[in-house]
């Protein structure tokens, strides 16, 4: 106890005055005390009221009238209930006051190593995803580039119409041998015809055919493509025999 307030022992002498109703018999100094102090007050009720239930267990189980015994375990328990109070009240309060500046340190030290770890994962995952936007950067450009690749068999076909004139029969080719575009839905190859029925055939670079129709028109939309890359045209006639062959290179304009 601190110096200003009653020690361990004069608590519980006066918590046992209390309970034999013989305050008079305490030194005046504790009376005194106690009637200035609030604090050694309480902690004298409290300890009378634990000495108090724990005599009456005592006296149930020991059922014994001895006073000397009585008194001499009710000092006992007064003291043990003290010091019990005490503990607590330091418990309560000193531990909240003086907390361990080692386990703060510790802490800090942990959870700024959370926070670097979490940095550095949130870096790294940034990194894999700008990998991967190169990496799908770089497969679409090489698509793109595949896409241009001219197809020997259809360049052979091409190159025999390069030098020839652009008419055949009743048909005039008015479109060039290669149409470049940016946009194919205002696209067409253009000819003249009479009225007869002719057959018009597009293939991708990989020499698959993806657009066949039959047309007596003097032209043919070729919005139906709709992926960037080189593309082969033939015309032929009802008989499917081949009347021309041209090129669409169709490229889309740069985004902004």
């Amino acid at each position: 106890m601190k110096s200003n307030h009653l020690n361990e022992e004069q608590i519980a002498q006066a918590a046992e005055a209390i309970n034999n109703d013989n305050l008079q018999s305490l030194e005046p100094i504790i009376q005194e005390h106690l009637k200035d102090c609030n604090e050694c007050a309480n902690e004298v009720m409290i300890v009378s009221d634990m000495i108090e239930n724990v005599h009456l267990k005592t006296l149930e189980n020991t059922k014994t009238n001895h006073k000397s015994n009585a008194r001499f375990i009710k000092l006992a328990i007064g003291i043990a209930a003290t010091i019990t109070l005490l503990m607590i009240v330091y418990t309560l309060f000193i531990k909240n006051e003086n907390k361990n500046p080692y386990l703060t340190k510790n802490k800090l030290i942990i959870e700024n190593q959370q926070i670097i770890n979490d940095t550095n994962q949130t870096a790294q995952k940034n990194t894999t995803l700008t990998q991967d936007k190169i990496e799908k950067k770089n497969l679409s450009s090489s698509d793109q580039l595949i896409a241009f690749n001219e197809n020997q068999e259809l360049e052979m076909i091409f190159d025999r119409y390069t030098e020839t004139s652009m008419r055949a029969s009743d048909v005039v080719i008015i479109s060039n041998q290669i149409i470049k575009t940016n946009n194919t839905n205002t696209t067409s190859i253009n000819w003249k015809n009479d009225g007869q029925a002719l057959n018009i055939e597009i293939f991708d670079n990989n020499g698959q055919k993806i657009i066949e129709k039959t047309i007596t028109s003097n032209h043919f939309p070729v919005n139906l493509i709709k992926n960037e890359g080189l593309y082969y045209w033939k015309l032929l006639d009802s008989d499917y025999n081949l009347i021309f062959c041209g090129k669409i290179i169709y490229k889309k304009p740069p985004s902004l």
